[in-house]
Protein backbone atom coordinates (compact mmCIF):
# COMPACT_ATOMS: atom_id res chain seq x y z
CA UNK A 1 0.00 0.00 0.00
CA UNK A 2 2.86 2.31 0.80
CA UNK A 3 4.61 2.00 -2.60
CA UNK A 4 1.01 2.47 -4.26
CA UNK A 5 0.91 5.65 -2.08
CA UNK A 6 4.66 6.45 -3.01
CA UNK A 7 4.12 6.07 -6.73
CA UNK A 8 1.05 7.81 -7.16
CA UNK A 9 2.70 11.12 -5.45
CA UNK A 10 5.61 10.78 -7.15
CA UNK A 11 3.31 11.21 -10.29
CA UNK A 12 1.48 13.75 -9.35
CA UNK A 13 4.60 15.59 -8.06
CA UNK A 14 6.02 15.22 -11.83
CA UNK A 15 2.52 15.95 -13.64
CA UNK A 16 2.88 19.39 -11.75
CA UNK A 17 6.20 19.62 -12.76
CA UNK A 18 5.30 19.43 -16.65
CA UNK A 19 2.19 21.45 -16.33
CA UNK A 20 4.26 24.24 -14.73
CA UNK A 21 6.73 23.49 -17.45
CA UNK A 22 4.08 23.85 -20.17
CA UNK A 23 2.78 27.23 -18.68
CA UNK A 24 5.96 29.06 -18.38
CA UNK A 25 6.89 28.42 -22.19
CA UNK A 26 5.92 30.31 -24.65
CA UNK A 27 6.82 27.78 -27.63
CA UNK A 28 3.71 27.08 -29.83
CA UNK A 29 1.12 29.75 -27.71
CA UNK A 30 -1.17 31.80 -28.59
CA UNK A 31 -2.54 35.39 -26.56
CA UNK A 32 -5.78 34.88 -24.93
CA UNK A 33 -8.48 35.99 -27.29
CA UNK A 34 -6.28 36.33 -30.35
CA UNK A 35 -8.54 33.59 -31.84
CA UNK A 36 -12.04 34.36 -30.62
CA UNK A 37 -14.58 35.92 -33.51
CA UNK A 38 -11.67 36.04 -36.66
CA UNK A 39 -13.26 35.44 -39.90
CA UNK A 40 -12.48 32.95 -42.49
CA UNK A 41 -8.80 34.13 -44.33
CA UNK A 42 -10.25 35.77 -47.95
CA UNK A 43 -10.49 33.14 -50.30
CA UNK A 44 -10.77 30.03 -47.92
CA UNK A 45 -12.25 27.20 -49.00
CA UNK A 46 -14.35 23.97 -47.83
CA UNK A 47 -14.65 21.09 -49.30
CA UNK A 48 -16.91 18.30 -47.60
CA UNK A 49 -17.57 14.63 -48.90
CA UNK A 50 -20.45 11.99 -47.67
CA UNK A 51 -19.03 8.26 -48.58
CA UNK A 52 -20.97 5.36 -48.10
CA UNK A 53 -19.29 2.26 -47.50
CA UNK A 54 -19.12 0.68 -50.48
CA UNK A 55 -17.34 4.33 -51.51
CA UNK A 56 -20.23 5.94 -53.30
CA UNK A 57 -20.34 9.65 -53.17
CA UNK A 58 -23.64 10.73 -51.44
CA UNK A 59 -23.48 14.35 -50.81
CA UNK A 60 -20.71 17.06 -50.57
CA UNK A 61 -19.44 20.21 -52.19
CA UNK A 62 -15.96 20.00 -54.67
CA UNK A 63 -15.94 16.27 -54.63
CA UNK A 64 -14.65 15.08 -58.32
CA UNK A 65 -13.90 11.54 -57.79
CA UNK A 66 -14.45 8.49 -54.99
CA UNK A 67 -12.07 5.55 -55.27
CA UNK A 68 -11.40 2.21 -53.13
CA UNK A 69 -8.01 1.10 -55.47
CA UNK A 70 -6.72 -0.51 -52.21
CA UNK A 71 -9.88 -2.63 -51.56
CA UNK A 72 -11.64 -2.95 -48.08
CA UNK A 73 -11.33 0.18 -45.38
CA UNK A 74 -8.96 2.45 -48.20
CA UNK A 75 -10.79 5.84 -50.18
CA UNK A 76 -9.11 8.21 -52.09
CA UNK A 77 -11.25 11.34 -52.22
CA UNK A 78 -10.46 13.45 -55.28
CA UNK A 79 -11.32 17.14 -55.27
CA UNK A 80 -11.51 20.03 -57.75
CA UNK A 81 -8.38 22.04 -55.90
CA UNK A 82 -5.44 21.24 -54.95
CA UNK A 83 -5.27 20.29 -51.05
CA UNK A 84 -2.13 19.97 -50.24
CA UNK A 85 -2.28 22.95 -47.39
CA UNK A 86 -5.65 22.55 -46.31
CA UNK A 87 -6.40 20.60 -42.95
CA UNK A 88 -8.35 17.37 -43.17
CA UNK A 89 -10.96 16.25 -40.62
CA UNK A 90 -12.97 12.95 -40.98
CA UNK A 91 -15.36 10.97 -38.72
CA UNK A 92 -17.32 7.58 -39.38
CA UNK A 93 -20.86 8.07 -39.51
CA UNK A 94 -24.26 7.28 -41.45
CA UNK A 95 -24.78 9.12 -44.90
CA UNK A 96 -28.39 9.57 -43.50
CA UNK A 97 -29.93 11.08 -40.49
CA UNK A 98 -31.36 7.57 -39.26
CA UNK A 99 -29.46 4.59 -37.36
CA UNK A 100 -25.73 4.75 -36.00
CA UNK A 101 -22.41 3.35 -36.77
CA UNK A 102 -20.45 1.29 -34.78
CA UNK A 103 -17.24 2.50 -33.37
CA UNK A 104 -14.09 2.52 -35.50
CA UNK A 105 -11.27 4.00 -36.52
CA UNK A 106 -10.72 6.35 -39.49
CA UNK A 107 -7.48 7.95 -40.58
CA UNK A 108 -6.76 10.50 -43.29
CA UNK A 109 -4.12 12.04 -45.12
CA UNK A 110 -2.83 14.09 -48.04
CA UNK A 111 -2.54 11.98 -51.16
CA UNK A 112 1.18 11.28 -52.26
CA UNK A 113 1.88 12.57 -56.31
CA UNK A 114 -1.97 14.16 -56.53
CA UNK A 115 -2.17 17.34 -54.86
CA UNK A 116 -6.32 17.23 -55.44
CA UNK A 117 -7.17 14.15 -53.38
CA UNK A 118 -6.27 12.72 -49.55
CA UNK A 119 -6.28 9.19 -48.53
CA UNK A 120 -8.70 7.85 -46.28
CA UNK A 121 -8.47 4.52 -44.21
CA UNK A 122 -11.05 3.07 -42.09
CA UNK A 123 -10.51 -0.02 -39.16
CA UNK A 124 -12.58 -1.64 -37.02
CA UNK A 125 -11.70 -1.14 -32.64
CA UNK A 126 -9.26 -4.39 -33.51
CA UNK A 127 -6.97 -2.45 -36.19
CA UNK A 128 -8.97 -4.53 -39.11
CA UNK A 129 -9.25 -2.48 -42.11
CA UNK A 130 -13.17 -2.21 -42.79
CA UNK A 131 -15.55 -0.33 -45.32
CA UNK A 132 -17.57 2.79 -43.42
CA UNK A 133 -19.39 5.47 -44.37
CA UNK A 134 -17.64 8.41 -43.26
CA UNK A 135 -18.05 12.34 -43.68
CA UNK A 136 -14.54 14.36 -44.47
CA UNK A 137 -14.34 17.96 -44.17
CA UNK A 138 -11.02 19.81 -46.05
CA UNK A 139 -10.61 23.29 -44.84
CA UNK A 140 -8.35 25.50 -47.33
Amino acid sequence: MQRVLWSAVTLGCALLALSAAAASSNHNTVPSGKLRGVPPAPGSTSFTAVIAANGQFKRGNGVTAVSQPDGKGTYEVDFTNDVTGCAYVATIGQTTSAGFQPAGFITVVGRSGTPQGVYVETQTLGGKLKNFPFHLDVGC
